[in-house]
């Protein structure tokens, strides 16, 4: 009897953890539901030959604009044109969630490290200047469908940095587009 009791509560543990743990949208642990809806308010153009267009601050920003070590999202076009290309105001559905982190160096700390006197470090030592954490939204809709992604992401220290929450997300994309949980147990969306 003692040992079913221990092997159900191991199994209960198992399961629960598997499962996410029931992480709210405020904790970077948090996996965006597929079913969700990412509703875009207003037209968005993405620039020629670059397949995206970055948000920031709840405002659109060029590429050379985008603070890297801020949080920013974009979205990511499957077909990359020579001309503009329009996101049109309409709902994609998420299908897929996926974190990621990397660690990357910036272009500045390259430019110090050439200029630097020590030639062993700029050949050989690398360590990373910062972890890009990334929250990569897979999504879909018919009328736009070459429209297939919205990252989020940040540069962060690499030993305290962590994860976008959604809430982040959320700022980051201000009024231009809403995100809407999809909450499966209650079968409706969370509109905030």
């Amino acid at each position: 009897m003692t040992l079913r009791i221990i092997y159900g509560l191991f199994m209960t543990l198992i399961i629960t953890a598997c499962t996410g743990g029931g992480y709210s949208e405020s904790s970077p642990y948090f996996n965006i539901p597929a079913g969700t809806k990412i509703i875009v308010k207003q037209k968005l153009k993405i620039l020629p030959n670059t397949g995206r267009v970055y948000l920031q601050y709840g405002k659109v920003v060029s590429p050379s604009d985008r603070d890297q070590y801020e949080y920013n999202c974009w979205f990511l076009s499957w077909k990359i044109k020579e001309t503009v290309q329009t996101i049109e105001p309409g709902t994609f559905t998420v299908t897929n969630t996926r974190h990621t982190d990397f660690l990357v160096k910036s272009l500045y700390d390259r430019r110090l490290m050439l200029a630097s006197s020590n030639e062993k470090f700029n050949l050989v030592s690398g360590a990373a200047t910062a972890t890009e954490y990334t929250t990569e939204l897979s999504i879909f809709s018919e009328k736009q469908p070459d429209i297939r992604r919205l990252v989020c992401s940040y540069w962060g220290d690499p030993g305290y940095g962590k994860q976008i929450t959604v809430p982040e997300m959320r700022a980051v994309l201000g009024d231009i587009v809403k995100i809407k949980i999809w909450q499966p147990a209650e079968g409706k969306h969370d509109v905030q």
